[in-house]
């Protein structure tokens, strides 16, 4: 079974968020959710699609821990447009 999370673990603007704009805490929050699918869930491939261009090598070490348990993790990164959230308040 697979699941796809969104996610701005790194947002480049400030408007209008009620949430977290702090990257850590970002970041630590998507670590433990990712963590909590792998070990106690039915979904067997994850895939994080983050729309900040974010990089970490703690998703290369949750590539290899998905191995260990048989499972998949993919992480794909790209810069979202950043003109439609200032807009809207989100993106397309």
């Amino acid at each position: 079974m697979l699941i796809c999370l969104t996610a701005t673990i790194h947002p480049k603007t400030q408007k209008d968020y009620k949430a977290s704009v702090d990257s850590r805490a970002r970041l630590k929050e998507y670590v433990s959710n990712i963590f909590f699918l792998l070990t106690d869930s039915p979904f067997d491939k994850i895939v994080l699609c983050d729309n900040s261009n974010y990089s970490h090598e703690i998703f290369s070490l949750l590539v290899d821990f998905a191995k260990i348990l048989g499972k998949e993790f993919e992480y794909m990164t790209f810069d979202g447009d950043v003109r439609l959230v200032h807009e809207r308040g989100r993106g397309a």
